[in-house]
């Protein structure tokens, strides 16, 4: 399954930010901002030649695409349904579009702590949450990137609107440049805190998903029943838990993921399907671990990008 950059521009400055080594290449070049429609066809001749009718679109914001509203529709008019991870940030004009689409479409907002926005854009994810969510194609989420950390404003949201998964994810070390994340150091306190967030929750009207960069190894026998006791979903590791994912950059570059994405990078025409640059990754992800650590990333985690970055 491909994630897709429609932009490398983005509204929003997270210290986490997965994407900044694609942002940074938007602010170098005014070329390098936004996917064309030329290879919007290339990508979604490519996928459909590969057998697959999904297409993950990010960015960047991918809302902000000065032809978002052509690329959403050209993209149905093949026949693919979407999935759009935003911020959440994007205008009525936006919102109002994207309602007319029903649920055709799948989001997933990752939204972070109230205090990081201002009033007026907190209530533009709040408008936009009210108007998606009742279309029940929505999921609300978040990045951990501080050891201490908590998920009630989560908790309010999936309670006031009709949302059932809240997702989770780590923030990771980016290859070659410079971003907030949680030390491996702190996995231990990071999984204990994930626990009491977890018990929160209302487990039978709210899902909590782990996404990638959660090692097996953080948590003890006895909270791993608790993740399970509470309907956590995706309980995958290391990069297992987004196996059969790359990404495609708008010039037509692929990555494995925002964390490697100056690793081994290749061009999508030197691949003739997906199946292909899937197993381009899993051979130099599985080659490169057998010569560099007995800790199994691929299996067990954490993310690659520690290895990669000797961050141990």
């Amino acid at each position: 399954m491909a994630n897709v950059l429609l932009t490398n521009v983005c509204n929003q400055r997270c210290p986490y930010c997965f994407a900044v080594n694609e942002i940074k290449k938007g602010q170098k070049d005014n070329s390098s901002k936004e996917l064309s429609l030329k290879n919007l066809k290339i990508i979604l001749d490519f996928l459909e030649k590969s057998n697959g009718k999904t297409i993950r679109l990010m960015g960047g914001e991918p809302t902000l695409h000065s032809k978002f509203k052509q690329c959403i529709d050209y993209i149905f008019s093949r026949g693919f349904t979407a999935h759009l991870f935003t911020n959440g940030l994007f205008s009525n004009k936006i919102t109002n579009f994207l309602a007319k689409k029903g649920q055709n479409i799948k989001y997933s907002f990752n939204i972070n702590s109230p205090n990081m926005y201002s009033f007026k854009r907190w209530n533009m994810i709040l408008n936009n949450l009210k108007v998606l969510t009742p279309f029940k194609n929505c999921l609300i989420g978040s990045i951990i990137w501080r050891e201490n950390f908590n998920i009630d404003y989560l908790i309010e949201l999936a309670n006031k609107y009709p949302v059932k998964v809240i997702m989770l994810r780590i923030a990771n070390p980016i290859i070659s440049q410079s971003n907030k994340y949680v030390s491996l150091n702190s996995y231990l306190s990071l999984a204990k805190n994930l626990v009491r967030e977890i018990k929160k929750t209302d487990k039978n009207k709210i899902k909590i998903g782990l996404g990638c960069g959660f090692s097996k190894k953080m948590f003890t026998e006895k909270q791993i029943e608790v993740l399970k006791r509470y309907n956590v979903v995706n309980l995958n590791w290391g990069c297992d838990g987004n196996s059969g994912r790359f990404d495609i950059d708008i010039d037509l570059s692929i990555f494995r993921c925002f964390p490697l994405s100056s690793w081994r990078t290749k061009k999508l025409s030197d691949f003739k399907d997906s199946e292909e640059i899937e197993n381009y990754f899993s051979r130099l992800m599985q080659e490169y671990q057998s010569h560099n650590s007995d800790i199994d990333f691929i299996h067990q985690g954490p993310c690659f990008s520690y290895l990669l970055s000797k961050n141990l």
